[in-house]
């Protein structure tokens, strides 16, 4: 593999101060959706519930882990 593709997979993005910003307020939006949908109990099936759920927290893991690394 040429070095330049090396450097090329190594390299480290670097969030703006406005992407940070932007993921921030999606976490925080996705939390609120997350905290109502659980009080609420708007999708009355288990399944389909439990689906929507572990996708809003699949969503807050990204999230948080491009907050944390940076990328």
């Amino acid at each position: 593999m040429p070095l330049f593709q090396i450097l090329y997979f190594q390299h480290i993005y670097v969030l703006t101060e406005q992407e940070k910003s932007e993921k921030q307020e999606e976490l925080e939006n996705l939390k609120l959706l997350l905290k109502f949908h659980s009080e609420n109990r708007v999708i009355k099936q288990d399944r389909k519930f439990m689906e929507y759920v572990d996708e809003i927290l699949d969503e807050i893991n990204i999230i948080e882990n491009e907050l944390t690394n940076g990328k």
